[in-house]
């Protein structure tokens, strides 16, 4: 009898210093030290298995900005009405401790608008200043449609942290000093990120990559295991072990991005009030509809008109995204062939100049003849939210302004990540 009595104290000795040392370990890993990570490699082999565990146990007991309730018809969220602020554009510094669902009143050449503090483009910028800096290529070749994928969840990802649905969900289902210590690394880590080929579902060095294995990336598992592989890792990247916060949050983001709460319009706070319209491009007189842009596809990126018989001009505010450094494929079908141009107005001057254009007057195809045309966004172009101005002519060479006979289309809400 003694002896299991000996046996009992000893197993909740044993029990009392795991929790002693797992305590131990967490306040070591937020405090500043922490952030030299040198060979401090993390190997995440089970990363995206027995995680629902987590989910079923910790359920979201959080409201969504998103989707609360609306009683008015605004468009604010009923309880984010007594908290709405004028912006200071002379004290942006002070934002970054606001609540992220504090509504900003902005002035904009178009009038007031009412933008939630997260989708502001000076939030996102400030928050999550990390990025991908390479893809690393000695266990395997990258192909341009994985680091796609690679590049659409890891800022997919960050996205959905800065909402008020993720950060209340953390609050909610985590003790204060961890969700306190994960929501502040938000503002300090600098750091960019190389993504490697790894032999495990998910492995970070968290000063410098991550891995993600093969087959996370493959046309059959991508699309639910690499959202979660990436928000496991993000989290190893702010400088986080298995402490709860990296099982316990990659299922709410998976999911958030799944649900399409990744794809709010990021509001540019350079805009609001200085902004120069450009031209409106204009044809001569007997211009018709014969000459227009019929068809047009930007595949993956939002562009996508058929059977499309506008007229001269058109603007267009759909959300239209494209990477920098990476190459897409513009598709036309025309009745009259011509030239053919695109330009993106990165630095947001209005003036749509030589080193601003994507597509200089190629050729196009008549008689509704499918044609595409390869274009790459500049690796230095500016981040943001820009315009795109596409202009097809029939007879001669197109200028941003003016054409003979043919269309000119804007889009107005085109944002390079």
């Amino acid at each position: 009898m003694k002896n299991n009595n000996f046996i009992l104290l000893l197993f909740i000795f044993f029990i009392i210093s795991c929790n002693k040392e797992d305590d131990t370990d967490f306040q070591n890993e937020i405090s500043e030290r922490q952030l030299d990570f040198t060979n401090d490699i993390i190997d995440d082999g089970l990363a995206l298995k027995g995680d629902d565990d987590f989910v079923n146990k910790y359920s979201a007991r959080s409201s969504s900005y998103l989707d609360a309730e609306d009683t008015d018809g605004d468009g604010i969220a009923d309880y984010a009405e007594s908290n709405i602020v004028n912006l200071d554009p002379n004290r942006f510094d002070d934002l970054l401790s606001m609540d992220p669902s504090t509504i900003l009143t902005i002035s904009t050449v178009d009038g007031i608008r009412e933008v939630p503090l997260y989708q502001t483009s000076f939030y996102q910028e400030k928050m999550l200043e990390f990025d991908i800096s390479s893809f690393n290529s000695n266990y395997y070749a990258w192909t341009d449609t994985q680091k796609e994928r690679v590049r659409y969840y890891f800022y997919a990802v960050k996205k959905i942290w800065l909402t008020s649905e993720f950060q209340d969900y953390v609050k909610d289902n985590f003790d204060n000093t961890k969700a306190t210590n994960f929501l502040n690394r938000y503002k300090t880590v600098k750091r960019n990120v190389q993504f490697r080929f790894s032999r495990s579902a998910g492995t970070s060095n968290r000063r410098s990559y991550i891995g993600i294995a093969p087959w996370v990336m493959s046309d059959r598992f991508y699309r639910h295991s690499l959202p979660s592989a990436i928000a496991h890792e993000l989290v190893h990247h702010l400088g986080f072990r298995h402490n709860g916060i990296p099982y316990g949050t990659q299922n709410k983001a998976r999911q958030m991005i799944q649900d399409g709460k990744a794809d709010y319009m990021v509001f540019d706070i350079n805009k609001k009030t200085n902004y120069i319209k450009p031209c409106t491009p204009f044809a001569v007189r007997d211009n018709n509809n014969y000459h227009s842009m019929h068809f047009l596809k930007i595949p993956n990126t939002g562009i996508n008109l058929e059977r499309h018989w506008g007229g001269d001009y058109h603007e267009y505010s759909t959300p239209v995204t494209f990477n920098r450094g990476s190459s897409y494929s513009s598709i036309t079908k025309f009745l009259n062939g011509g030239r053919y141009s695109i330009w993106i107005d990165f630095n947001d001057d209005a003036v749509f100049d030589a080193s601003e254009q994507l597509l200089n007057n190629v050729r196009t195809q008549n008689r509704w003849v499918r044609a595409e045309y390869n274009f790459s966004i500049p690796e230095n172009a500016n981040t943001g939210v820009h315009r795109l101005r596409i202009i097809k002519s029939t007879y001669h060479p197109a200028k941003a302004c003016r054409y003979i006979k043919g269309q000119a289309i804007d889009f107005t809400n085109v944002s390079i990540q």
